[in-house]
């Protein structure tokens, strides 16, 4: 073990982004509990698991969820938590003091969360900032009266959060995007968020979706990542099944660094960017957690999650090797899932679908590595391919 101390929970555990902070503490000799609402998920069938645990589904019940996380501290001597879902690294940050003197937390306090996860709040910080943000109008449905101009057509509707709270549960929200009078009219009356919580009508931004990941304890920049998107899921756009580390791109890294540095953050991010044909980077996000293609960071000399560790147990973090560029990871379920979109699609000619074929079958044995198959703990990928085929099957 890496020190004498009890556990690290890992939530979330159905997670890839879990997975990859199993198998690295893991490796690094630490004690590592998994944790998940289903009795058996990703997580519970890694070699670096050592114990796999169960608790109330916190998006029906939050409440719950958290009594049941203080009694799993308590029972197993547990020194951190780490969450990887926007629901529980929410729920962990608003019940932040209910853990203060039992196990550590690498999360922001309730305001500090809230200035970045409030997208509006977001983009008016990025504009004081002179961080190119998309125009955007708020609107309140609760304030009554007509809809205000959108900024431009197609009008993207976005709210204001991912996911709001009723009482003791979640609510899952979406983004639309509409290109007419009468398609935002309807838009807004069939989609219930947008009757009850704010939202934004924004400017839609056209271009290349790029990301900046970071590492921040109590306001000071720890460590930086940034990585390309080779293949996602659906191929229009959506979560990343290959990827290749690339040099962050300055100009991202220095909005990013503002937009961090100005509300003292701490703990981990991905800030999302939208790059225009112009090459203007407009901020959309930021993400509050750990992100899907967390292992290519870690295979690239960047180890996350035992950063985080050494910061919660008041370790030093040491001067970091430069990241490795040009290693690739592969999601291969999810690669064979946009294949078969392309070949389904009609918007994809024939030329374009065997493109798509040849650049699935195309070999990159010597910089692609699997995101969820190692040779050294192999359990995870065969329960991952039952899953998928039990569903398929179904």
């Amino acid at each position: 073990k890496t020190e004498s101390m009890g556990s690290v929970l890992v939530l979330d555990g159905a997670q890839r982004s879990a997975l990859a902070i199993t198998r690295s503490l893991g490796r690094a000799g630490i004690d590592v509990i998994t944790a998940e609402s289903a009795p058996t998920h990703l997580c519970s069938q890694s070699r670096y698991s050592r114990r796999s645990l169960i608790y109330p589904n916190p998006e029906a019940d939050c409440a719950a969820f958290i009594d049941c996380i203080r009694d799993l501290t308590t029972r197993y001597a547990i020194d951190l938590i780490i969450p990887v879902t926007d629901i529980t690294t929410n729920a962990l940050v608003e019940h932040r003091a209910a853990f203060a003197g039992s196990t550590r937390l690498v999360v922001p306090d309730l305001e500090t969360y809230e200035r970045l996860t409030d997208k509006y709040a977001l983009i008016q910080a990025a504009r004081e900032l002179g961080v190119p943000a998309p125009r955007s109008v708020l609107v309140d449905p609760t304030a009554g009266g007509a809809l205000p101009a959108p900024p431009s057509w197609p009008v993207v509707l976005k709210p204001t959060r991912s996911r709001y709270r009723l009482q003791n549960r979640w609510l899952s929200t979406a983004v639309k995007i509409v290109e007419t009078p009468e398609a935002l009219a309807e838009t807004v009356a069939a989609c219930s968020w947008f009757a009850t919580h704010p939202y934004m009508m924004q400017e839609c931004i056209a271009g290349e979706g790029q990301g900046i990941f970071a590492l921040y304890d109590r306001g000071e920049a720890v460590c930086f990542f940034a990585h390309r998107r080779i293949r996602e899921k659906p191929p229009w756009g959506g979560v990343s099944v290959k990827s290749e580390s690339v040099e962050p791109d300055p100009t991202l890294l220095a909005h990013a660094r503002r937009i961090l540095d100005r509300v003292g953050w701490h703990g981990v991010a991905m800030i999302e960017y939208k790059v225009s044909a112009d090459g203007t980077p407009y901020i959309m996000e930021v993400n509050t957690r750990f992100w899907g293609s967390l292992q290519l960071a870690i295979d690239s000399g960047v180890d996350f999650p035992l950063l985080v560790y050494r910061i919660a147990m008041g370790q030093p973090t040491q001067v970091l090797p430069k990241s490795r560029t040009g290693n690739r990871l592969r999601w291969f379920l999810g690669d064979v899932d946009s294949l078969y979109i392309s070949l389904k699609d009609r918007r994809y000619d024939a030329a374009g679908k065997l493109r798509a074929l040849l650049d699935f079958l195309k070999p990159d044995f010597a910089a692609t590595r699997h995101e969820v198959f190692r040779w050294d703990d192999p359990r995870p990928a065969w329960f991952e391919l039952k899953q998928y085929f039990s569903i398929a099957a179904y």
